[in-house]
């Protein structure tokens, strides 16, 4: 009798086991499925910065196949000379635990630069180990859309200077040539209709 309930408590256990493992596969396949459909370039990289995977978002971006990827160190991969640095600083605050959200520029295979927003998430895998997830979005249309903005601004700017500057002359001229009626006895034409500052 013992045996048998003792029987019914390991194949109930077997059974939650099963039920548990088919619920982590699941939630495994969904964010497989949500990592590779993601508009976002996404990285994944151990504590040394070695890429373990990326999306298909990051080949696109980047310009690098998954296959010359992998294994790589990210930092060196995507980072200029400039910024790298940088990309060293953000890693070791995300090795820390601390997530990062900062606006920067990576490169691509080419060697052109990249305005990206970057969010770095550590997050534990193989028992314990430290992985990054490195999430890159691109912001070029952005940053061109802004710098035209603060061109066209200061383009503005300068007119609206030169406007106010061509308004104290022109201010300037009516009253020298309401002085100068004056002076041989005509009434003033602007009737001193002007500012002097």
């Amino acid at each position: 009798r013992e045996i048998d309930k003792k029987t019914l408590e390991v194949n109930q256990s077997q059974q939650e086991i099963e039920e548990l493992q088919g619920q982590l596969n699941m939630e495994k396949k969904y964010l497989d499925d949500l990592f590779k459909a993601s508009a976002d370039a996404i990285a994944m990289t151990d504590s040394s910065g070695k890429i373990l995977q990326v999306n298909t978002a990051f080949t696109r971006l980047f310009g690098y196949s998954e296959g010359e990827s992998l294994d790589q160190n990210l930092n060196q991969l995507i980072t200029d000379v400039n910024r790298v640095e940088e990309a060293i600083t953000l890693s070791n605050a995300v090795y820390r635990g601390e997530k990062v959200n900062i606006e920067s520029v990576r490169h691509n295979k080419k060697g052109e630069d990249i305005h990206v927003s970057i969010t770095g998430i550590p997050f534990l895998f193989n028992e314990g180990d430290l992985g990054v997830w490195a999430i890159y979005r691109d912001i070029s249309v952005r940053k061109q859309t802004e710098d035209e903005l603060r061109e066209k601004v200061n383009h503005l700017e300068i007119l609206n200077k030169y406007m106010n500057d061509r308004e104290k002359v022109m201010s300037q001229l009516k009253k020298e040539v309401d002085d100068l009626r004056a002076n041989v006895g005509l009434n003033p034409k602007y009737h001193k209709n002007y500012d002097t500052d």
